[in-house]
């Protein structure tokens, strides 16, 4: 069978899939994930204007290795979105992204299961599926602002009053829901880091504050619950190479909670790492994977 090349995982309608270029994407949940992993790491592709004026994702026109992220140096250049995080302190903005950046954007607050949280923007239409992506314990949407523009401007006032930051990577995610705090401890660290952003933006006439809870999906309490009632190790073969044999039981974020081969012990699995490597579906097994949490 043919290896095709993943783009990683993503969230549709609330539920967690595996896109890849070319085909269509998998449903995750309850999906047994067998398949051998290239390790070479391919470009993604970028965020490009299509004929009618708006973003859409592009394969990389030559399927080119990966050299910064996911991207090739040529799909860097062209990657049209990029713009976007510059766009308020009035950095070039192709007519695509401008349409984007028009359109009503919110504010969010996030705490992850370390008890650690980001300030974000998400556009309208996409407001919970980016929370949905993005995995947290909790989040709050803290402003609507009428476009992407000011609502950056919001982000970045709470970052400089606050110190909160902008960006977590996926590996601390993983982490943290297996080193989780106490999840009533960080409820209310996510309550008290409202209110203070909150209170940050309140001298702003401009800002629509707003205290509008994220509901996360179904999947992502399923781990949750799991993680509750029963010990969890984090799968410890890279993805990323060699062969693999995954049942997909709940997903938060990129993050999932797997079975492994015919095993019913669970285990944290990373399908962010997927994303550029090229996948051969076929009747292959995990390597063995010991289950004493400790050697973790």
């Amino acid at each position: 069978m043919t290896a095709d090349l993943c783009t990683g995982p993503a969230w549709v309608d609330r539920n967690p899939v595996l896109r890849f270029d070319g085909r269509a994407a998998l449903d995750l949940l309850g999906r047994r994930l067998s398949f051998e992993a290239h390790p070479e790491r391919e470009c993604t592709g970028a965020s490009v204007a299509d004929a009618s004026g708006s973003l859409t994702h592009r394969a990389c026109p030559r399927g080119r290795p990966a050299t910064r992220g996911r991207q090739c140096a040529e799909c860097t250049a062209d990657d049209q979105f990029r713009f976007a995080h510059h766009a308020h302190r009035g950095g070039y903005v192709p007519a695509a992204l401008d349409d984007y950046l028009r359109s009503p954007h919110f504010v969010y607050v996030a705490t992850f299961a370390d008890g650690v949280s980001k300030v974000g923007t998400a556009v309208d239409h996409r407001k919970v599926g980016r929370l949905d992506e993005q995995g947290p314990l909790a989040a709050t949407f803290v402003v609507a602002a009428s476009d992407g523009r000011a609502a950056r401007g919001f982000e970045d006032l709470v970052t400089d009053r606050l110190g909160l930051t902008q960006f977590k990577n996926r590996s601390s995610k993983v982490a943290a829901l297996l080193t989780a705090t106490s999840r009533v401890e960080v409820l209310g660290l996510h309550e008290q880091t409202v209110s203070d952003s909150l209170d940050a933006l309140a001298t702003e006439p401009e800002a629509e504050l707003i205290r509008e809870s994220w509901v996360p999906p179904a999947a992502q309490s399923d781990l949750l619950h799991a993680l509750d009632a029963s010990s969890v190790g984090r799968y410890p073969h890279p993805l990323t190479e060699g062969e693999h044999c995954l049942t997909v039981r709940a997903m938060a974020g990129a993050t999932a909670l797997v079975t492994v081969n015919d095993d019913d012990a669970l285990f944290l699995a990373d399908l962010g790492s997927l994303a550029g490597h090229r996948l051969r579906p076929g009747d292959v097994r995990s390597a063995p994977v010991p289950t004493q949490l400790g050697l973790f």
